[in-house]
């Protein structure tokens, strides 16, 4: 019933994908860079948000579009328009979590443990540039078709109207409760299961103290995700196994050894010769007006080698 309409004055609505209690998701196109992108509209309000509420909100998604983490979706603008929050992104191609549970299908504990290891790591960064999710569920998580997953729906609470004041606890609990529904039970993986239940107690005598305990906890307890959960790691003396070879074969594990430290040394001297030659000098064209080709052209013919960086975001001089 939106299509057309323009939020923000560049996110221009093609076409509607959900509607739910807290508002619509539209399929959006940014004039500013001509892109594709998520749009995130919360139910207008009875009455406008007072200027407080749109600064809080304008602070936090500010920060949420300086982000830059593989796990989290790329916010590309937010703000106020048409009497509703909105929030504008760009999300990795994939399913999300609780469409991909509700056709049955039930993941395994160690996609668990992965997924757990990630979108964890992606509340930490979240939470250290300032920005609470505040509503996490399976709905907030992508599973991305080229593997590994991104939390999504961010500012999703602040834009739905007004709410309990959202918190960095609240988004651990939800975490659990997201990742428990996906393994259908972890009771068959001990070290999963005490995590998410420190998971679910967030805040609580028990429970994290916040995402960056989590995130060292869950690198402990999942040092090898291909292990059985639990168990004891193997270790070998390198003496008892040296000692466990026939004489003759000592003495030619002792030969090979000296013959590769004489080796690297030989190595070393001829890298500190090389990094204390003076290298070649030249004087670098200045091709800041020029053309890409014609710049390209006049640095190879100085044999100096080019590379190209072209900005990720709309508008740059």
């Amino acid at each position: 019933m939106a299509v057309g309409r323009r939020y923000g004055g560049r996110y221009e609505v093609v076409d509607q994908t959900a509607a739910g209690s807290t508002g619509w998701t539209f399929v959006a196109v940014d004039h500013a860079s001509n892109d594709e992108v998520v749009l995130e509209v919360g139910h207008p309000g009875s009455e406008p948000p007072d200027a407080a509420a749109r600064a809080r909100f304008e602070r936090a998604m500010g920060a949420a579009a300086r982000m830059d983490h593989a796990n989290v979706e790329r916010v590309r603008g937010a703000g106020y328009d048409h009497g509703s929050f909105f929030v504008a992104s760009v999300r990795p191609p994939g399913q999300r979590l609780d469409i991909v549970l509700a056709s049955g299908r039930a993941l395994t504990p160690v996609e668990v443990r992965s997924l757990a290891v990630e979108l964890v790591d992606a509340l930490v960064a979240c939470h250290a540039a300032g920005v609470v999710h505040g509503d996490l569920t399976a709905e907030s998580v992508v599973l991305a078709d080229g593997g590994g997953a991104a939390l999504i729906g961010l500012g999703r609470a602040a834009a739905s109207g007004p709410a309990p004041t959202p918190s960095s606890d609240g988004d651990l609990v939800g975490l659990a409760g997201a990742l428990s529904a996906a393994v259908g039970g972890p009771r068959e993986d001990p070290a999963l299961a005490a995590a998410l239940t420190r998971m679910a107690a967030a805040g609580a005598p028990g429970g994290y103290r916040d995402a960056a305990e989590a995130r060292d906890d869950l690198a402990r307890r999942f040092v090898d995700v291909d292990a059985p959960p639990d168990s004891p790691r193997p270790r070998t003396s390198r003496r008892t196994v040296v000692r466990s070879l026939p004489l003759a074969g000592q003495i030619g594990l002792g030969l090979l050894g000296a013959i590769a430290i004489c080796g690297l040394a030989t190595f070393a001297v001829g890298r500190l010769g090389f990094r204390f030659s003076e290298p070649p000098r030249t004087t670098v064209p200045d091709v800041t007006a020029e053309p890409q080709e014609v710049a390209a052209a006049r640095l190879t013919a100085e044999e100096l080698s080019t590379r190209f960086q072209h900005p990720r975001r709309a508008p740059v001089p």
